[in-house]
């Protein structure tokens, strides 16, 4: 379940996104940025990827990374202004990319040599990440929303506050992939 875990955080908050970011139409390019590094590192998986490690080892590697990368973007995209801030983001969501390649192709490589049950339970959780992502920022959006007229200052703490606690909440379910992966031990 914890392969789209990231990028499915990333699609389902655009309104945090739209929010801070409202000049430079975040919903349309940050929707292609997870996929412009997936594609290109991919092509640089199938030559080069029995180089960096075992299957376990990017896994890990690359979930820590996506961890780090979701507890920092609510933080960088609502402190910073403008352009820069904009291209900050940029490069952090291409990150984001780059980990998810690694760590889709390393769980669809180990799960090739399992039998065919494995890769439907793969795809199943998949989707109950997009489902689960979406649950949980209907409700972190329904409880910090008063419904009250707000000044812009309590508008915007109150959608960093959302940001932050639904990538939070992405972190901690990727931090519950990591615990399982290591108690399961994985090879």
């Amino acid at each position: 379940m914890g392969c789209l875990i990231s990028w499915n955080s990333i699609l389902s908050v655009m309104d945090f996104f739209q929010h801070f970011q409202k000049d430079y139409y975040p919903d349309y390019i940050y929707t292609n940025m997870n996929f412009v590094m997936g594609v290109v590192f991919q092509f640089i998986l199938i030559f080069y990827g029995s180089k960096f490690g075992t299957y376990k080892y990017m896994i890990l590697v690359s979930l820590i990374t996506q961890i780090i990368v979701l507890l920092i973007l609510p933080i960088a995209v609502s402190k910073t202004v403008g352009l820069s801030g904009f291209i900050l983001s940029c490069f952090i969501i291409l990150l984001l990319g780059l980990t998810n390649a690694v760590l889709l192709s390393s769980i669809f490589a180990l799960i090739s040599f399992l039998p065919f049950e494995y890769m439907i339970a793969m795809s199943l959780g998949q989707a109950l990440s997009g489902i689960l992502m979406n649950i949980i920022r209907y409700f972190v959006t329904i409880s910090i929303d008063s419904g009250k007229k707000l000044s812009k200052e309590e508008t915007d703490y109150n959608a960093f506050l959302t940001g932050f606690i639904f990538f939070s909440s992405a972190a901690f379910l990727m931090i519950v992939n990591i615990v399982f992966l290591m108690v399961r031990r994985v090879y």
